[in-house]
């Protein structure tokens, strides 16, 4: 699975990492870490063997760094969707289709 986030623009002295994370039952998981790109400021992430058959909450974990020393978690969550491999066609609202 890959999936890349966009960033706001950040500080030299802020983290340049972001973290995501799955949620197994009831606990969330760290499945892999990336580096803030400096100029592009994205984040890309690979995770091999992805169980693509099930809908898996994620979420993305940045530590937000304040001037006097605190630092703040800060999370933006979501779902990656199966792969709808059952499905011969994409199912699309009506008014999507082309006239």
């Amino acid at each position: 699975m890959k999936l890349t986030a966009q960033m706001p623009p950040l500080g030299a002295l802020d983290s340049q990492v972001v973290r995501l994370q799955v949620r197994k039952a009831s606990k969330w998981s760290t499945v892999g870490e990336a580096r803030i790109h400096a100029e592009a400021r994205t984040a890309t992430f690979r995770v091999a063997r992805w169980d693509d058959r099930k809908d898996v909450p994620y979420r993305l974990a940045y530590s937000l760094q304040f001037t006097n020393g605190r630092s703040e978690e800060h999370f933006w969550t979501g779902t990656v969707r199966r792969d709808p491999v059952d499905k011969p066609v994409m199912d699309l609202p009506h008014s999507t289709y082309l006239r």
